[in-house]
Formats: structure tokens, C-alpha cells, sequence
């Protein structure tokens, strides 16, 4: 688990030097290069960051019909990790607490942005809307399509695939649409 915690520096190494550059406007980025190395300020910087996706969700996912909801999430979502990188990595560093080498949670902050979609999907669930009968099995394909579409392209693995930079949004978009289509009942 020491080693684990060492590595919070070498993590944020990789952020620092993962597209700063070309991503100029990323909602937290001045604020995470303040925090350099210092875990104890990450971890307060994660809520800011949360709050801010789900800021996003409030403002983006309008539609009173839940299916469509779910959909102007995973939009939302999608759009939030292309815009904000740096931010979006900041959500997923696990930060170790000193005491017991568990990672450290925020509480409530920590669960609010899945609240807002787990409430739009159970939803969906109950209106059978989609073809899933347990939220979890559901929350999990989603988030998991979600999470690897942002990682794939934040990590430069999207590459392999050979789509041209100019059209990555366009094409990803059409990824979710895509798969949204595959749940709807």
C-alpha cells in the first residue's frame, strides 16, 4: 500500500504532462498544477471536480422524458471528459488515507453525480424503458462504456483505432448514440 501512495507524485506527473496545451480551457487545470505532489490538496480539489460534472449534468440532461435523459448524461458525461481532461483525471486519482491505506472518499460528494444518474436509469428501469432489470448491471455497462470512451482518449490508446483527431468528437458521439440504441427496449 506504500507504494501506492508514492505514486500519487508520479500520477501527477502524468497529468502535468498529458495535453495542458492543447487543452487551454480545462475547468480545474490552473488549480490542479497549484497542487503539484501535494495529495492532501488533490483530495480537496476531487469534490470541485465532481461538482462541476454534475453542474453539467443539471444543465445538459433537461429532458422530462427519462430515456432521453439518460441519453443527454451520457452526452454531458462524454463531453465533460473531452473538454476537461486534466479535471476528469483528477476524479479518478485514488488518494490513500495515511491511517489504514484505504482510499480516501468524500462522502456524499463522492456519490452525488452517481445519485443523478443512478435516479434517471431507475427510471428508465421502472417505465421499462430498457432491457435491464437491475440498476447496478445497468449503471455498470453504461458508466464502464462511458468511463472507457473518456480514458481511451485521455490516455491516447483511441489512436490505435485511427480516427482523425477533427472528427474524435463526432465519432465518439455517434459511439454512445450507438450503444444507447442497444439498451432501449
Amino acid at each position: 500500500m506504500l507504494k501506492l501512495v508514492r505514486l500519487v507524485p508520479v500520477i501527477f506527473n502524468f497529468i502535468l504532462m498529458s495535453a495542458t496545451t492543447l487543452y487551454p480551457n480545462d475547468a480545474l487545470k490552473s488549480e490542479i498544477l497549484k497542487a503539484a505532489g501535494n495529495s492532501q490538496l488533490l483530495f480537496d480539489l476531487q469534490p470541485k471536480a465532481y461538482d462541476l460534472l454534475l453542474q453539467k449534468f443539471k444543465q445538459e440532461a433537461l429532458s422530462n422524458d427519462p430515456l432521453t435523459k439518460l441519453g443527454e448524461i451520457c452526452k454531458t458525461y462524454l463531453d465533460f471528459g473531452l473538454t476537461n481532461p486534466e479535471t476528469y483525471k483528477l476524479m479518478f486519482i485514488p488518494i490513500l488515507d495515511d491511517s489504514n491505506a484505504q482510499v480516501k472518499l468524500h462522502g456524499e460528494t463522492d456519490t452525488r453525480v452517481y445519485k443523478y444518474f443512478m435516479d434517471c436509469l431507475e427510471t428508465c428501469i421502472r417505465r421499462e424503458l430498457t432491457h435491464f432489470k437491475r440498476a447496478e448491471i445497468g449503471a455498470l455497462q453504461i458508466w464502464s462504456m462511458m468511463h472507457g470512451l473518456v480514458s481511451l482518449n485521455i490516455q491516447s490508446r483511441i489512436s490505435v483505432i485511427g480516427i482523425k483527431r477533427e472528427s474524435l468528437s463526432d465519432t465518439l458521439n455517434k459511439t454512445v448514440q450507438d450503444f444507447l440504441k442497444t439498451i432501449k427496449r
